[in-house]
């Protein structure tokens, strides 16, 4: 058996002449996203380790939820480390989180999902990074657009 099933009852044919017609656009990686401040609600949020270091490591998956670019995505990594603690506890202060201690995070991470933020996404070469700016209320905020005032560089 070579893992494939087909179910004799499923007809395509109707699908054909749309299949036909339907334009396929050319992959654009996410850093085609031009800098510039944008609303985005969390999708996810992951513990992980680095593969490079093996320190944890926050993995943010980010939906923006403007007009421009609506529903593409942005992710911010967020190394764990004594160094990065601060960044790590700014990003979740901006978020709305005070944890009684940071070991708490693993249970406090579902909270995040599905809030909304104003971030900032700046580059540098071929480095990006995203910057939390503020929490967003849930009155429309605008269109979420970029903004190319205040970028620091």
């Amino acid at each position: 058996m070579n893992g494939v099933l087909v179910d004799s009852r499923v007809d395509l044919r109707p699908y054909d002449e749309a299949y036909a017609n339907e334009v396929v656009s050319e992959y654009e990686p996410w850093n085609s996203i031009p800098d510039g401040r944008y609303e985005v609600r969390v999708d996810r949020v992951e513990l992980t380790q680095s593969k490079s270091s093996g320190n944890p490591m926050l993995k943010w998956t980010l939906r923006i939820t403007g007009t421009t670019f609506q529903n593409r995505l942005l992710w911010k990594y967020r190394a764990i480390t004594e160094n990065t603690l601060k960044y790590v506890k700014q990003d979740l202060s901006v978020c709305g989180l005070a944890l009684p201690q940071f070991s708490a995070l693993p249970s406090h991470l579902s909270s995040l999902q599905g809030i909304e933020l104003e971030i900032t996404k700046i580059s540098r070469g071929e480095d990006s990074n995203i910057v939390f700016n503020r929490r967003l209320g849930s009155v429309d905020q605008g269109d979420g657009g970029v903004c190319d005032d205040d970028i620091p560089f």
